[in-house]
């Protein structure tokens, strides 16, 4: 009986029988249930952020009646890099480097159950990213406002709110630099204007902001501007659209939250470009719209990403190599640039056939023949360009040298002149020798 189960349990009975008669014996099967000890493994602090060189530590606990073992691992079943130790469920490291970023898994075992829980750490400074909502916001003298702001980075960055009339934020402004809140209780006119809020850490500073329109009776402007967010590289264009609904139609009007605009830009009828971009004209931007009844602004925020690609180099290796008739051969390119620019393999004059393997920058010809013979070039692209590099292969056959002397026999009368023709053939090409035989 295979895989016992509790409901197998019970009297089992033999009976054997022949022509006079029959006879019985039971037997009683008791089933035992399994012991079921269960683990519960807990971990502290589940993510860490450290900045490079510094200390690092989790501690594991687990809870079990009977007793269990703990063991780090790097992932789920890796070895601990170097400078990492595991002493009685903690895991400490001393002097933390980029190698030691990652996860890590503690497993607590007992005799009859397992259980783990995953931690990661996170190492070096991380520059902030702040986030303000709303972008704008529009509301009635008298009526309650709040913005609210938040940033990623790390360590935490530092929030700060700054600005409004004057550049200055009202008294009766309430800033909440712990959880990011500006709050107004009853807002009024003098209080409109563009807000920022500025976060900062050991990475960088960074800051982002919003527009408070305040209405009196009237038809106010109303803005829309696409996009809010508007990332683009180096060089390309940046393009916003600012539109506006008031009554006298509202006046558009482009500024920068910091400065001039850029001398590459150009503002009219509500569009904002700039072109060609440059890394210091990111920032934040302002359309505000005006009336005799009031203003509203929106804020944008234009990243421009540095371009760092390189164009790309390749290198054949070897330039010239000559092989036998048969035997294989390997080209290598080598190729730099950033983006990694791809590779692509030509022979001039004639097409890659089936014997020709190609692995990323290695091209192998596989049982060479003459066919094979010629130039082959490596083309490495990237968006920066294209370059290419030639390595020429010759193939060589081996031919047994065979020669015939013609003729062979011929008589002639002594004083006259004799011509023997050695004819040869053979790859390469044998070399000729006349010797003498002297026959005895």
């Amino acid at each position: 009986m295979r895989r016992i189960g509790k409901e197998d349990e019970g009297t089992y009975v033999c009976t054997a029988r022949n022509v006079y008669g029959f006879d019985t014996a039971s037997g009683q099967l008791i089933v035992k249930a399994r012991r079921v000890d269960p683990i519960s493994v807990s971990v502290s602090p589940k993510v860490l952020h450290v900045p490079l060189n510094q200390s690092a530590q989790f501690t594991c606990r687990a809870k079990s009646a009977t007793d269990y073992t703990l063991k780090w691992t790097r992932g789920m079943h890796g070895a601990l890099p170097d400078g990492v130790e595991s002493v009685n469920g903690v895991l400490t490291i001393k002097n933390t480097q980029i190698i030691h970023g990652g996860t890590y898994t503690c497993t607590g075992k007992n005799s009859f159950n397992d259980d783990m829980v995953t931690v990661q750490l996170r190492l070096g400074v991380t520059k902030p990213q702040v986030f303000v909502s709303p972008a704008s916001l529009s509301v009635k003298e008298g009526d309650s406002a709040q913005f609210r702001c938040s940033a990623s980075g790390f360590p935490a960055p530092v929030l700060q709110w700054h600005g409004g009339p004057g550049g200055r934020l009202p008294p009766e402004a309430k800033s909440s630099n712990g959880n990011g809140l500006l709050t107004f209780d009853a807002v009024k006119k003098i209080h409109e204007g563009a807000y920022f809020c500025t976060a900062s850490n050991l990475g960088d500073i960074a800051s982002t902001g919003t527009f408070l329109n305040v209405s009196a009776p009237g038809s106010v402007p109303i803005i829309t501007v696409t996009p809010s967010l508007l990332t683009v590289s180096e060089d390309e264009e940046a393009l916003f659209e600012c539109t506006a609904k008031g009554d006298p139609p509202p006046t558009i009007r482009w500024s920068r939250e910091k400065g001039q605009l850029p001398q590459s830009s150009y503002s009219a009828n509500g569009l904002l470009r700039i072109f060609p971009t440059r890394p210091e004209d990111g920032g934040a931007y302002v359309c505000t719209a005006a009336n005799a009844f009031g203003v509203d602004g929106y804020l944008v925020t234009l990243i421009v990403e540095r371009d760092t690609s390189v164009a790309p180099t390749a290198l054949v290796s070897p330039a010239n190599q000559t092989v036998e008739e048969g035997a294989s051969v390997q080209l290598s390119c080598q190729v730099t640039g950033d983006p990694d620019p791809s590779i692509h393999w030509t022979k001039v004059g004639d097409k890659l056939t089936d014997n020709h393997v190609i692995f990323e920058g290695l091209l192998q010809i596989q049982e060479a023949t003459k066919e094979d013979e010629g130039m082959y070039v490596c083309v490495a692209q990237n968006k920066k360009g294209v370059q290419q590099a030639n390595g020429i292969v010759s193939v060589t056959t081996s031919v047994p040298p065979t020669a015939l002397v013609s003729p062979t026999n011929q008589t002639v009368e002594e004083g006259a002149t004799v011509i023997l023709s050695c004819v040869v053939t053979g790859d390469p090409y044998p070399s000729i020798e006349w010797k003498r035989l002297v026959v005895h």
